[in-house]
């Protein structure tokens, strides 16, 4: 038996302690990008050059996020967590020291 029929066999078996990877919830990308670009002074990118850029942080790990947000100022990033939250989206965040918030 191959490596890949042997875990396609555990996935199915649903044994205990075997999960599968979590998949992303179904997230209106449309009406989270109108309205984060309603109410942020940044900039809101959900564009696919712009979403591939980000989708990596240096390691071999690779997530396509639903969209890019650069706030402007710390209000930018309170609303940004509030939309995400509203519309049941995932936030990760990259820092970048050269830009800093006031």
């Amino acid at each position: 038996m191959s490596l890949k029929s042997s875990i396609t066999q555990i996935r199915k078996s649903r044994l205990p302690g075997i999960k599968s990877a979590p998949t992303a919830p179904d997230v209106n990308a449309i009406g989270l990008a109108r309205s984060l670009r309603h109410k942020l002074k940044g900039e809101v990118r959900f564009d696919e050059g712009s979403r591939a850029l980000y989708a990596t942080d240096g390691s071999k790990y690779r997530q396509v996020p639903i969209g890019v947000v650069i706030p402007r100022d710390k209000e930018d990033v309170i609303q940004t967590v509030a939309e995400c939250q509203q519309f049941g989206a995932r936030l990760a965040n990259r820092f970048c020291p050269a830009r800093r918030i006031a």
